[in-house]
């Protein structure tokens, strides 16, 4: 990178202290596209220990990380709410560093980030503290910008762009993952279509989840070309309590334990449909071309599904699970309703998400390497 006279630190920090699929995606494909453009790998100040060796950014040391960086962004995630009567300290993670930064007069940056569903008076201060300081602010739907601006953050400064992971590729899954994606998935009998099943919400309410395999099971029963498998994203007791579920009730289909976020985008690209309960898992579904339908447990899927135009697929998980079996169905019967996805929506949809890269590479290059 011609004009850089020393190496830069620059700072990725989001909801990354955990495992969740998602948020680690965004990590990833954020510390991807700073690489690329400026040759430098980003610290993120909190990583777990256990996904330390999976992602591509540095792991770093927590605040002290946030008083020396040279520039910071905000990356993805849905970090912005807060619930009346719940603890602050969730959002002091953020609004914190951005205190730091604004002190220091370190530039910094909100990428892609989601708001909601709600943000309590008492968290309103925190909330704006966050994004007062930042050059530049990109959210990823209309929904998170009304209620970010409702904390008192001018409406003019938010820029509503799409979830990052929207713009993710099936070129970028790194081959690895695809390898393993394909040594646990195995080779595909011919006219036999894979269903991708993943409901890993559900874990602490067993009897809907005893409800949705026999519902699963009763739709599939008359069907012999399509394989069901279910997989999931990060908590492992829950593959023990669907394997369970699935030897009494669908005992065909496959289990596939959790895996890195990688390997799940990576199987996720290998299902020709997808039903899940989570946001992220039916983002990446789309992205990779594989139609998805959502049993969602967070009012931010319903914003997702609609932003796609499939809003006829998705349902909150107070529902009837019934809708389930008329998915099935409707994929069964390979019922165009359900497989094909917008042409014209696709496109849109991923350019505001790609805007969300441009913006951050532009933030970084006149906030660090401008002459």
């Amino acid at each position: 990178m011609t004009g850089i006279s020393a190496p830069k630190r620059i700072l990725l920090h989001g909801c990354y202290a955990n495992r969740n699929f998602g948020d680690l995606l965004m990590l990833d494909m954020l510390t991807m596209k700073i690489q690329e453009a400026f040759n430098v790998t980003p610290v993120c100040p909190w990583v777990r220990r256990d996904r330390r060796k999976f992602v591509a950014a540095k792991s770093g040391h927590g605040l002290i990380d946030c008083l020396f960086a040279d520039a910071a962004v905000f990356g993805g995630g849905g970090y912005i709410h807060h619930k009346a009567g719940v603890s602050l300290k969730g959002l002091r993670r953020y609004s914190t560093p951005a205190k730091i930064w604004s002190a220091r007069s370190i530039p910094y940056a909100v990428i892609g980030v989601g708001a909601g569903p709600e943000i309590s008076p008492e968290a309103r201060d925190h909330v704006r503290r966050i994004f007062d300081g930042a050059e530049v602010i990109t959210v990823r739907d209309d929904e998170s910008r009304d209620l970010i601006a409702s904390t008192g953050v001018p409406l003019d400064r938010i820029r509503e762009t799409a979830d990052i992971v929207l713009g993710l590729e099936a070129g970028r899954i790194p081959p690895t993952a695809m390898e393993t994606a394909n040594r646990l998935l195995g080779k595909k009998q011919a006219g036999v279509r894979r269903l991708g099943l993943h409901f890993e919400t559900l874990r602490k309410q067993p009897e809907k989840l005893a409800v949705i395999a026999r519902t699963v099971a009763a739709a599939l029963s008359k069907y012999d070309d399509i394989e069901p498998v279910w997989f999931f994203d990060h908590d492992r007791r829950m593959v023990e309590q669907m394997a369970a579920l699935s030897r009494e009730y669908l005992p065909n289909a496959r289990v596939i334990p959790c895996q890195d976020h990688w390997t799940t985008a990576a199987l996720i690209a290998g299902f020709d449909a997808v039903i899940t309960t989570k946001l992220h898992v039916g983002i990446a579904a789309w992205a990779l071309g594989v139609p998805s339908a959502g049993y969602s447990m967070h009012s931010k899927t319903a914003r997702f599904y609609r932003q796609v135009g499939r809003s006829a697929f998705q349902c909150e998980d107070s529902g009837d699970p019934d809708i389930i079996a008329s998915w099935i169905e409707l994929f069964a019967q390979d019922n165009s309703g359900f497989m094909t996805l917008d042409g014209e929506i696709d496109k849109h949809v991923r350019c505001l998400a790609l805007e969300n890269m441009t913006t951050m590479e532009d933030f970084l290059r006149q906030a660090l390497f401008a002459s």
